[in-house]
């Protein structure tokens, strides 16, 4: 028990010492300074009542970090599902689209914290063994020079001297070997507007990376350089000057997590106008009307079924393929996942016990998996999804 150990230590004081650095970690973790102080006091209360499993002084830091990035991260949970429901004006028999919106975003948010981690440590790794274990004393344990000095048996000056060149460094790498990810979570900043690659292979031909453009409170564009070289050509995109776009991709920062938001979060809402030819506008709340028709796909050339929700009171408009609503689907969004290159196949129709059904197929291009899903035609309602992955 830590109390056994250091008996007579005033517990409480070194809480409240360690208050400013938990308020400046929950404010990284949750980018809200206003919940910052709340989490941190509550991170101090859950400590105090845990202290006897804290074994020794010297992992106080490190074991309370930890007590608060769980609290931060419940908190981001609850916090999206409250800003999926004030999003957009819905009914009450309508729920389900808030409801699918915020648990995409638990998704997402886990999804950048991750792949900021990922890049904070691949960063990490291209600097010198000791360079690295500097900067994380630093900057994530939290060490003081001395303390650092004293553990790596350097004098403290020689240890101010190594984090400036340090983070020197850090930049460096941030702005060469790694400046794609560094753009995109604002660790470097660049004026730069031209389109950039992505990590995201074209789910439509699987030949090329989508290009991509993501600035904040200004635009989300990402395209096909194979599948439509036109330069203006965009296969999804949001105009981020909008608010009720904004708040669509939440607080997602690069092109993953921001385009499996956009594709889930409008598919609700696209699914109940065709299964009952109405639908709130996002912008101002008005009924939609609901357009459907045939078009031509420039990958396969091939026909699919078009939706737009177009606003007859504000103007909004917004379009989706059967296409698009398919990559919507969960099942076919974890297929994604276990195959990250994968191509969308000709799709046709057929008959479906005497209705008219769509079949669309997608498969890996590193092996021979492959995901088949059957859906009505006027509604794109799911009839089958099956896979001959086990």
């Amino acid at each position: 028990m830590m109390s056994d150990c250091h008996a007579g230590i005033d517990f409480e004081k070194i809480l409240a010492d360690e208050r400013p650095r938990l308020v400046r970690l929950c404010a990284w973790f949750t980018s809200s300074e206003d919940a910052a102080q709340d989490l941190a006091q509550e991170t101090l209360i859950a400590a105090w009542k845990s202290q006897g499993q804290l074994t020794s002084l010297d992992k106080l830091k490190p074991w309370t970090s930890a007590i608060a990035r769980n609290i931060c991260l419940n908190w981001s949970r609850g916090h999206h599902r409250e800003q999926a429901h004030c999003a957009i004006a819905i009914d009450s028999d309508e729920a389900s689209f808030a409801d699918e919106f915020s648990n995409d975003a638990n998704l997402e948010w886990e999804l950048d914290r991750y792949e900021l981690a990922r890049l904070l440590d691949r960063a990490l790794s291209i600097l010198p063994a000791e360079t690295a274990r500097i900067l994380i004393e630093h900057y994530i344990q939290e060490s003081s020079h001395a303390e650092i000095a004293e553990k790596m048996n350097l004098n403290p000056a020689t240890v101010a001297v190594r984090i400036q060149r340090g983070k020197l460094t850090l930049r460096k790498v941030f702005r060469q070997q790694l400046k794609t990810e560094s753009l995109a979570y604002d660790l470097i900043q660049s004026t730069d507007t031209s389109w950039e690659e992505t990590n995201i292979w074209c789910p439509g031909c699987g030949r090329a990376r989508l290009t991509g453009k993501y600035q904040k409170n200004e635009v989300f564009a990402l395209r096909c350089p194979h599948c439509d070289p036109e330069p203006q050509s965009i296969m999804a995109g949001l105009d981020l000057t909008k608010p009720y776009h904004a708040r669509l991709l939440g607080n997602t920062k690069t092109y993953k997590p921001a385009y499996s938001r956009l594709l889930t979060s409008f598919a609700p809402m696209y699914r109940q106008a065709l299964q009952t030819h109405t639908a709130a506008c996002l912008a101002c709340g008005h009924a939609v009307d609901v357009i459907t028709e045939d078009i031509e796909l420039k990958v396969h050339r091939d026909k699919t079924r078009q939706i737009r929700l177009q606003c007859p009171a504000c103007g909004w408009v917004s379009n989706k393929t059967f296409t698009g609503l398919m990559i919507s689907l969960p099942e076919v969004q974890q297929f994604w996942r276990e195959h990250p290159r994968i191509r969308i196949l000709p799709s046709r129709k057929i008959d479906r016990n005497g209705s008219l059904a769509c079949i669309s197929q997608l498969e890996s291009v590193n092996d021979n998996a492959r995901l088949t899903v059957i859906a009505r035609w006027d509604s794109f309602d799911p009839i089958e999804i099956h896979t001959n992955v086990s």
